[in-house]
């Protein structure tokens, strides 16, 4: 279905799509930590397959990825709530205060609301480029982790008598996932203008891959996008879907074949399991990070446009669906990055989460 401004007002603030979102935000969280704990059950496996000398030394290795991992999801934590503050003083202040004597008003007052809003897309253009950086950062991890299961899928497949072209299948579809992670968040890159349905699809894309089965309205249907690079995206999206059930398929074949139990299968899995999880887990949260920048620089812009033609610019969207019923689309997923942050747990992230 296509959808209006109101519409995706509507949906977003729908107590069903509330409960979806505030829901899959816990569980990523939760997914988060569990992925911590594996990162530390692979370490010590490690540790003893570097104590029994049977390939070059990988816990140090692994151990810098594990490290990377927290400092990255820590960073990404912390721009969620920074994200949260822009959204939240949009709504509290710009929203307002550009609603204000619509009808009149003094040259200074209308000088006053082009400076806040200025200075508003400023300071969220420099926030912007640091979830984008965060992002190029977590492509890096994903990256490297590929990498090192690659290298231990060959020291597990010198030791096999049998297996060795499943195993190289799996790790076929790890790169292939990697690859297909890139091309979303470059799609994602490539928007400008978002229509208001990317955000309500990447809002219920986030939902979904919590494994939640959302409720509402807006995730029980396939959202009609009319952008090119949006379709392209949604796309990309189904593609991860596919290869996580490739690499789901080709690595239940491996397990069922080999049923080892010895330290090396035992950490072969556990890795493949870790990274492949890894790589998909954060991707959505991130990919609706991106969106709402995208989507809340555009209607920055639209305003900044009907402020500077003195009116005669078409009235913005979301300065009538603010007047309407004083609802946007931003206080709902403010308040879902309020739930991810807080579920977080800053124990998981020893030194990181003093400073």
């Amino acid at each position: 279905m296509s959808l209006s401004y109101f519409e995706a007002v509507n949906i977003l603030n729908s107590q069903e799509t509330l409960t979806d979102v505030g829901d899959a935000s816990q569980k990523l969280a939760k997914s988060i930590a569990k992925m911590i704990h594996e990162f530390d059950t692979v370490s010590a496996h490690l540790h003893t397959i570097d104590m029994q000398g049977l390939t070059a030394p990988m816990l140090p290795h692994w151990t810098a990825l594990s490290q990377n991992f927290r400092q990255q999801i820590w960073q990404f934590r912390n721009n969620a709530g920074l994200i949260s503050s822009r959204l939240t003083m949009f709504v509290s202040l710009v929203l307002p205060l550009a609603t204000r004597n619509l009808n009149g008003g003094s040259s200074h007052n209308h000088q006053e609301k082009l400076q806040v809003l200025q200075s508003f897309i400023g300071v969220s253009s420099d926030h912007a480029a640091q979830t984008r950086s965060l992002t190029e950062g977590m492509l890096m991890l994903n990256s490297n982790l590929n990498a090192f299961h690659s290298n231990f899928a060959r020291f597990a497949a010198s030791r096999m008598t049998s297996g060795q072209s499943e195993l190289q299948e799996v790790a076929q579809k790890i790169g292939q996932l990697d690859a297909r992670v890139k091309q979303l968040y470059i799609g994602v890159g490539r928007l400008v203008g978002i229509e208001i349905a990317f955000l309500v699809f990447s809002t219920f894309r986030m939902v979904m891959s919590s494994g939640r089965t959302g409720k509402s309205k807006g995730s029980r249907h396939r959202l009609t996008l009319t952008n090119t690079d949006a379709t392209a995206v949604s796309k990309e999206y189904d593609n991860i879907d596919r290869l996580q059930n490739e690499f789901a398929h080709a690595d239940h074949n491996v397990q069922m074949q080999l049923r080892k139990t010895d330290t090396v299968s035992t950490s072969r899995a556990a890795i493949s399991s870790l990274v492949s999880n890894q790589m998909v887990a954060v991707q959505a949260m991130l990919g609706l990070c991106l969106a709402i920048w995208a989507r809340l620089q555009t209607d920055c812009m639209e305003i900044l446009g009907w402020l500077q033609g003195s009116g005669h610019n078409a009235f913005p969207s979301v300065l009538s669906a603010y007047m309407e019923g004083g609802h946007t689309i931003y206080a709902p997923l403010a308040r879902a990055l309020d739930t991810f942050t807080a579920s977080i747990d800053p124990s998981l992230f020893p030194g990181l989460a003093q400073q």
